[in-house]
């Protein structure tokens, strides 16, 4: 450990495009965090993601220091790592890769960002000390070192030869070797289960000068529906950063977010549910069975657009009978739950949604339904949290923002932050709400204080 640190304070003092902070030694600690979600940070640095599916001008933030992520690739909690789905318009088209046609869009996209982010840059007087160029590239199959030469003549030709690019992969030879690239510095990421020391001597290994970095220090995990809440021991976390902090390195923290504004999040895997839907037609069934493929993970069954039949979801129930009249129209309501975001199958294609407004509820009181209300606040607007008791799944907007998708009968997440920024202390602030299963009998929801992220429901 001690010739790490040696090694580290010597070379950030020497070569000023190693974090150029005035030639002087420099550590940062910073947290990752969507520039979107800027308003919520605390940290003296910042560690910004840029999504090309949904990017926007970037904001000044005036004291803050900045790492930027402008990607292409960001990869979890979005869909498709962030790149945008218009891509799979092309259905040869090879992501993350020297295909020429993905080349060409990612060079489009870049010339676009990169050119608003240079002003930016520490060295023309901004706050952007470093840039990534991709992410966790070593974890994907291609391992296509023109691809990666193609990003660094872009990042180079956009922002200039002084800025300080680097990549960041996981802890493995494997994916160092397929991740990094001379003139690219080779940072690492682990969480709480690894060995420090080790990490940072496979770091050395693919850069022997320079700063160690954990460029994502893991301090909490993903939630999955259906599974526990993942968490971490703060003693743990806290204790490995004190010592990560000890040798010299810098660290930024995977800040787990509350909540996924709007769908865009991402799937790990690609299990699609596939399967007969069985349709009979008394008293004469001309069409026992019409087959359909489902192309994404749920979808809710009718029958004249008005008689509701049932969900099908992937992994639960994949096959419906569907009780109706010869010459009725069947119509699928398709949900949205994400794309791929990770891996090899992120070319994840789908097929499409079905545009279904809501119907009017049958006598069993079940079907997608739109719901909305009021909520008045005291003079000022704090940071709450929306609790849907008895609701099963859906969508909530507050004042025409997307909060994202609740599913409290699934958990493990109870709750949905509500930024205070979103209310209105003077004005009537609108709740809109889009169920797709079943309401309560109370049709009620509840502000509260403070989160509820571990409840997980079995499956029915």
């Amino acid at each position: 450990s001690k010739n790490l640190n040696t090694v580290t304070t010597t070379c950030v003092y020497l070569d000023r495009k190693l974090f150029p902070q005035r030639w002087k030694p420099f550590q940062y600690i910073s947290g990752s965090i969507h520039y979107s979600r800027m308003y919520m940070i605390s940290l003296k640095h910042l560690r910004g993601r840029r999504m090309w599916s949904i990017s926007s001008i970037w904001p000044n933030q005036t004291g803050l220091l900045v790492i930027l992520r402008p990607g292409p690739f960001y990869m979890r909690p979005r869909g498709m790592g962030g790149l945008p789905a218009w891509l799979l318009h092309n259905p040869n088209i090879i992501l993350r890769s020297a295909d020429s046609d993905y080349l060409q869009a990612v060079s489009d996209w870049m010339a676009v960002l990169l050119t608003k982010m240079r002003p930016w840059l520490y060295q023309n007087g901004g706050n952007i000390i470093s840039v990534q160029v991709e992410n966790e590239y070593g974890s994907y199959f291609a391992c296509d070192y023109n691809y990666l030469r193609h990003l660094r003549t872009l990042f180079r030709f956009f922002l200039g030869e002084d800025v300080f690019l680097f990549t960041t992969d996981g802890n493995t030879d494997k994916e160092l070797i397929c991740g990094t690239l001379e003139g690219l510095y080779a940072t690492i990421d682990f969480g709480t289960d690894t060995n420090i020391t080790t990490a940072f001597k496979r770091q050395r290994r693919f850069e022997p000068k320079g700063p160690l970095v954990n460029s994502e220090f893991y301090t909490g995990w993903l939630d999955h529906w259906g599974d526990k809440h993942a968490s971490v021991e703060t003693q743990k976390v806290s204790r490995m950063l004190e010592d990560m902090l000890s040798m010299g390195a810098s660290v930024n923290m995977w800040v787990k977010v509350l909540t996924i504004v709007g769908n865009v999040s991402g799937l790990l895997d690609t299990l699609c549910p596939q399967g007969p839907v069985q349709s009979h037609h008394p008293p004469a069934p001309a069409i026992h069975c019409i087959p359909v493929t489902l192309p994404l993970p749920v979808c809710v069954v009718f029958v004249c657009a008005q008689v509701y039949q049932g969900v099908l979801e992937r992994d639960v129930t994949l096959v419906m009978n569907v009780t109706g009249r010869q010459g009725d129209q069947l119509d699928i309501l398709v949900e949205n739950m994400g794309r791929v975001n990770f891996g090899n199958k992120i070319n994840d294609y789908k097929a499409g949604g079905i545009n279904v407004p809501p119907k009017p509820k049958t006598k069993e009181g079940r079907g997608p339904a739109v719901y909305s209300g009021i909520l008045k606040t005291p003079a000022v607007a704090w940071d709450t949290f929306l609790k849907l008791t008895g609701w099963t799944k859906g969508q909530v907007w507050i004042n025409g923002v997307n909060l994202g998708r609740y599913w409290p009968k699934r958990g493990p997440q109870q709750t949905l932050y509500v930024p205070g920024t979103l209310l209105s202390p003077s004005l009537p602030n609108n709740i809109t709400m889009l169920e797709l299963e079943s309401e309560p009998d109370h049709l009620r929801v509840l502000f509260m204080d403070r989160p509820q992220l571990n409840n997980t429901r079995p499956q029915s």
